[in-house]
């Protein structure tokens, strides 16, 4: 083990209007706003597995009827082109609002952005550094 350290996701308190399942998936900084867990992906994909759907559920029935927008921004891991992961990126933040959109979520409420492999959360030189850079993350915006 190398001396690196990753930040792993803390199990915050949750929004109490979601679901009990959705405890640990995000939290509430003035009992409105949510920031989730990042939804991740496979190597130089942009479809959401089973774990994905889950906690993008989670958000949808956090986000509906809420007075914030979402920003979705998605990243990828360093193991392509610049232009390339920007690409997709923005694909991958395209998924999560497709989904989230088809769960009821008002569109007009979503920013959508990529940063492509611009903001790494770990180190690239290591596979499961590149794993946790291949993500979307979805926080909330004041409107």
């Amino acid at each position: 083990m190398g001396s690196e350290a990753y930040v792993l996701w803390q199990d915050p308190p949750f929004v109490s209007s979601v679901p009990a399942r959705c405890d640990g998936l995000g939290q509430s900084a003035d009992g409105s706003a949510i920031t989730m867990v990042p939804v991740h992906f496979a190597v130089d994909r942009s479809e959401l597995d089973t774990a994905a759907r889950a906690t993008l559920d989670c958000v949808a029935q956090a986000a509906i009827g809420q007075d914030y927008r979402l920003q979705i921004t998605g990243h990828t891991d360093s193991r392509a082109t610049e232009a390339y992961n920007l690409t997709l990126g923005s694909t991958r933040a395209q998924a999560v609002a497709y989904y989230l959109i088809g769960q009821g979520v008002d569109p007009s409420l979503l920013d959508l952005q990529t940063a492509g492999e611009s903001q790494p959360v770990a180190n690239n030189n290591r596979s499961y550094g590149r794993q946790l850079n291949r993500r979307v993350a979805v926080v909330t915006l004041s409107r």
